[in-house]
């Protein structure tokens, strides 16, 4: 797809050429391994279904999955989140050394950069499943395009921290346009209203608040054993995944997140 370059490994390890921290491109592979789970998560509920509703015309029903699949994309994300940051530096520390962690900032803006990717996904798969590729491509295309360009010219005037706020910034098109599309095409078809922006505060503030009590747990965390890290890890995102549902979830979202998540879970027991 013409809009991968701006995601890909093979640019990540052309901008490698910028003399940056190899540390920074290990990390980013594993978590994109971790950033593409949580999509799954977050899709295999809704996005079987989406396709038949949008070729009916069920925009308004198209709607209402596009809904819960952004709360389930919230949820994930703000667990994936919190056990990146509170687990990345002693991560690092025990597979290549703490003297190459690369520092909270970078890590903060890993994390954005991660759940920013997961939400443009989002409508990604929802212009796919519409068959209206040409916007979606075009948006892609211009963001590879900015993407390369901001990072080459911000890795060279501030190394790793200017990679990383490269990224997040070359992809504001995307984080904008996408959804702005969705809206128009849903709003053509005669689909509900999104989610109104006094709705979206108290998940933002939840967010907001949860990765920086991460981000300084992680900041102290020396944990210096693999048996302590790893289930260190499973606590953690039991933890992070129940604070999120109770605080950031509103009551209807709650309920809806909690049935597809019982519908999936009870799609694999039956399929194993």
């Amino acid at each position: 797809m013409i809009c991968k370059p701006a995601f890909s490994n093979d640019s990540w390890k052309w901008l490698s050429l910028q003399k940056v921290s190899n540390v920074f491109f290990c990390i980013h592979r594993g978590l994109r391994f971790l950033a593409l789970g949580i999509l799954v998560l977050g899709t295999m509920g809704a996005m079987p279904g989406l396709g038949g509703v949008m070729g009916q015309g069920q925009h308004e029903r198209a709607a209402a999955l596009r809904t819960e699949l952004l709360w389930l994309t919230w949820l994930a994300s703000t667990v994936l989140g919190v056990a990146m940051l509170v687990w990345n530096k002693s991560f690092v520390g025990l597979w290549v050394g703490s003297e190459q962690y690369a520092g909270l900032l970078p890590n903060v803006l890993l994390v954005v950069a991660t759940v920013q990717t997961a939400f443009i996904r989002c409508d990604s798969y929802i212009l796919d499943a519409a068959l209206r590729p040409r916007l979606r491509v075009t948006v892609g295309a211009v963001t590879a395009v900015v993407t390369i360009a901001v990072c080459v010219m911000l890795t060279r005037a501030m190394g790793l921290l200017g990679l990383c706020i490269g990224v997040v910034a070359g992809r504001l098109l995307q984080t904008v346009a996408y959804p702005a599309i969705v809206r128009q095409m849903l709003a053509a078809g005669g689909g509900a209203a999104l989610t109104p922006l006094p709705g979206l505060v108290r998940p933002i503030l939840v967010m907001a608040g949860l990765f920086a009590a991460a981000a300084y747990l992680g900041e102290r965390n020396t944990t210096a054993a693999w048996i302590l890290w790893v289930p260190g890890v499973a606590l953690t995102t039991v933890i992070a995944a129940a604070l999120a549902f109770v605080l950031g979830l509103p009551a209807a979202a709650r309920q809806a997140t909690a049935g597809r998540i019982r519908s999936a879970v009870g799609r694999s027991v039956s399929r194993a």
